[in-house]
């Protein structure tokens, strides 16, 4: 390439950045009015106790099959279980309230105006 080719591409190359950025703000900017702090706060407990569903589901699995503590007493396992079966059901009731509340999560907008997909691709 020539080096008018490469200006030209160069060119090229930073209008569409920059229009790609001027379209971006201007979403942001008409999202930015659906903001709840609350409805994001939300977001993010659910996300934290879905994951925590997650944790208490393999623990609780471990503890079944004895791959988690192979030589626990089998009273002090099947109290274990029990625990961990009674986190699990208050942690479902709070998913279910929590989801009732933010609806779809990748539809909650933050103070920024942003998507969850939008801060995942690092704008």
């Amino acid at each position: 390439m020539t080096k008018k080719q490469i200006d030209a591409m160069m060119a090229r190359q930073d209008r569409e950045f920059k229009a790609r950025q001027a379209s971006d703000r201007e979403r942001c900017d008409r999202v930015r009015m659906r903001y709840d702090p609350e409805r994001e706060h939300a977001r993010l407990s659910l996300l934290e106790h879905q994951s925590r569903v997650e944790f208490e589901l393999h623990e609780v699995a471990g503890l079944r099959d004895g791959t988690h503590f192979p030589a626990m007493d089998p009273r002090r396992r099947a109290e274990q279980v029990a625990e961990h079966d009674r986190t699990i059901a208050q942690l479902r009731s709070e998913i279910e309230r929590l989801t009732n509340l933010v609806g779809d999560p990748e539809d909650v907008v933050d103070a920024h105006g942003r998507l969850p997909k939008d801060r995942r691709a690092g704008t």
